[in-house]
């Protein structure tokens, strides 16, 4: 939004209001005109004055802070990719045991064999494969 402020047909004043500030106002329920005439009519305003020095060493600290930033999304970053395959083999694995599972079923059944309870490994395959477990088992 812009506020225009004329003194004369050649002398004015463009002021560019953020949208944030637009936000903020309407939010604490104030009126934008009424903002602005208590700033330009009353001179209503309180400045915060910072020295040159005050200003380089805040943005020293900035320069700290973004280098730490950095260094901890590298580590958060290959942290990310460890864990991605470290997922990746649990999930073959998992499809790995389901087949040996499989297998020794089948293998039991052709050589008469008791059957055998899988249930508990079943669920940790499952949870590996993201397959939602069924709490009552028919």
């Amino acid at each position: 939004m812009k506020v225009v402020f004329k003194k004369s047909r050649f002398a004015k004043i463009t002021i560019e209001i953020s949208d944030f500030v637009i936000n903020i106002s309407n939010e604490l329920d104030f009126s934008l005109e009424k903002v602005l005439r208590e700033i330009f009519i009353k001179g209503n305003i309180e400045f915060e004055e910072h020295t040159e020095k005050e200003i380089k060493e805040l943005e020293k600290k900035v320069e700290i802070l973004e280098k730490r930033l950095y260094e901890v999304e590298g580590k958060w970053s290959s942290l990310k990719f460890k864990l991605f395959q470290i997922s990746s083999d649990n999930r073959n694995l998992a499809i790995q045991v389901s087949g040996l599972m499989a297998e020794n079923k089948r293998l039991r059944e052709i050589l008469n064999l008791p059957k055998r309870d899988f249930r508990k490994v079943e669920d940790i395959v499952k949870y590996y494969l993201n397959i939602k477990i069924e709490k009552e088992r028919r």
